[in-house]
């Protein structure tokens, strides 16, 4: 049967709701739809306010890369005059099965951490400079084995991690860096030049070679 909409004025006029509200069973079947509905509209309105507090609590601020602070405990200098870092790439090669028609790429087994390069201002007496001199000598040409044990007996031995800080947009300690058994490679040249002009502090990249590193929300 097609019902009119003129024959009824609202749909609980229709014979067939009378019969529902007459029923005395009626509750046992209103009370599950009526909690259903509860239940579903409590869900939605939990979603909707759990997306929104996830949309106001997503940072806005974007990384500050002026505003950081290095920690290297036997270096004490380094790390007060340090102007610029360059943290490490990280990559992996697939390893390559050969294959008649074509190379089969696996999923590689390791992580390759590239170098961590730290520049800072050479000071007057060259302080920093010769405490990362003083250590890359102990390591490959120690003058004499105490000097050598001198450096292996130090609280971080031979190696030494190295912490960088970076600050949030109001100053305080945000993300934490740390490389793990970092030792020193190279340490670029000392620029010395006396031709008039502006006066440039002169300033040397030292790198490091570490056993990876890890991030910390601090």
């Amino acid at each position: 049967m097609v019902l009119k909409t003129n024959e009824y004025n609202h749909r609980t006029d229709h014979p067939i709701y009378a019969e529902c509200r007459r029923c005395p069973y009626r509750s046992l079947f209103l009370f599950p739809v009526t909690l259903f509905i509860i239940n579903t509209i409590d869900t939605i309105l939990t979603d909707s306010g759990q997306n929104v507090n996830r949309k106001m609590n997503m940072q806005t601020n974007y990384l500050n890369p002026t505003s950081f602070l290095v920690v290297i405990e036997r270096l004490p200098n380094v790390e007060f005059t340090t102007q610029r870092a360059i943290l490490p790439s990280v990559s992996m090669s697939a390893v390559t099965t050969p294959n008649p028609l074509k190379n089969i790429y696996q999923v590689p087994d390791h992580l390759e951490y590239a170098e961590l390069d730290l520049s800072f201002v050479l000071n007057e007496n060259l302080d920093n400079y010769i405490e990362i001199l003083n250590w890359m000598e102990g390591l490959a040409t120690p003058e004499s084995l105490s000097q050598f044990d001198r450096l292996k007996n130090t609280r971080d031995g031979l190696k030494s991690d190295i912490v960088i800080i970076v600050t949030n947009s109001h100053k305080n300690p945000n993300i934490e860096f740390r490389f793990k058994d970092a030792f020193p490679l190279t340490i670029s040249p000392i620029s010395l030049d006396i031709t008039p002009g502006d006066v440039v502090n002169p300033e040397v990249t030292v790198t490091f070679r570490h056993n990876g590193f890890t991030i910390t929300q601090l």
